[in-house]
């Protein structure tokens, strides 16, 4: 008996003078106000996920931000809670995942449908889609529409096969909204090209950045009224690729319009190169200058 009394905590009553005091590690009260602390907070989780999965896919965001936090919460429980708990967990995650593939897999056969009606052909592979010169990324909530690799974001719709059809119809008819004529077109770009030259500071320069010389041109698109108090004639970098891409007359003035291919170090800040077609079905390269080449 004197050994077993020997291995129980000891609790005794401080009032006591020279009593001896337990230590909080040995107090079973504090230990199961903790276990039932982090049972309090793993029940209002559980709770909240649990209403949330009443309607799955209308909640999802809310279920997937919910679930990375329930691994830290079980990490303080029994094991014989957690083991249930994540079975549980992990069961609403398949159905999160099952419906979200489910609805990925007939939106895109819907707007492949619709797409094939414009004359457009839908590639690539979820979560990246081709669509002509764009590109489709699905993400959570919306589709974000990016002319070329994924370089020019042009704006986002959302996840409805019809919503993004139409939009990349609209974008289409854009493109072609006004007469394109190479004689002009190719004008204005080597008169944007010499600006450029005469604003460097090299004598022997023969190339342009591109970038400048499409600020160039967007002055040169303004109405010859034009102020500083009207608004700019628009004139997108999409626009530019791609009036680049259909012009067919590449020589003027005894000259040869050039592109030339950017590096890799070019590439990373999107302004010092652009992207240009090279087919209607999402082939291109980027560019970083344009030279007018003697014949």
């Amino acid at each position: 008996m004197e050994r077993i009394r020997d291995q129980l905590p000891l609790v005794v009553d401080s009032s006591e003078p020279g009593a001896e005091q337990g230590s909080p590690a040995d107090d079973p009260i504090t230990a199961l106000e903790r276990v039932g602390k982090d049972l309090s907070n793993a029940l209002k989780l559980l709770r909240n996920l649990r209403n949330f999965a009443k309607e799955p896919m209308a909640n999802a965001t809310k279920i997937r931000t919910l679930l990375p936090r329930i691994k830290s919460v079980l990490a303080k429980l029994p094991v014989e809670i957690t083991a249930e708990v994540e079975r549980w967990t992990a069961s609403l995650s398949k159905i999160l995942d099952d419906e979200e593939n489910r609805r990925a897999q007939s939106l895109t056969s819907d707007l492949d449908q619709l797409l094939r009606a414009k004359s457009v052909k839908l590639g690539g592979n979820l979560p990246i889609l081709e669509a002509s010169f764009f590109k489709l990324e699905f993400r959570q909530r919306d589709v974000r529409v990016w002319f070329g690799p994924q370089r020019e974001p042009i704006g986002t719709r959302p996840k409805s096969a019809v919503a993004v059809a139409n939009f990349i119809e609209q974008l289409l008819a854009q493109l072609n909204f006004e007469p394109f004529d190479d004689e002009h077109f190719v004008e204005q770009l080597y008169q944007a090209y010499r600006a450029v030259l005469a604003a460097t500071s090299a004598e022997s320069a023969t190339q342009a950045r591109i970038d400048e010389v499409h600020r160039q041109l967007i002055v040169a698109r303004q109405e010859p009224t034009f102020t500083q108090h009207q608004r700019l004639r628009e004139y997108t970098r999409m626009q530019f690729g791609y009036d680049l891409y259909r012009l067919k007359q590449r020589k003027h003035r005894g000259k040869e319009l050039q592109l030339v291919t950017a590096s890799r170090s070019q590439t990373i800040q999107h302004r010092d190169s652009l992207w240009v077609p090279s087919d209607e079905i999402g082939k291109g390269y980027l560019y970083s200058h344009l030279i007018f080449r003697e014949e």
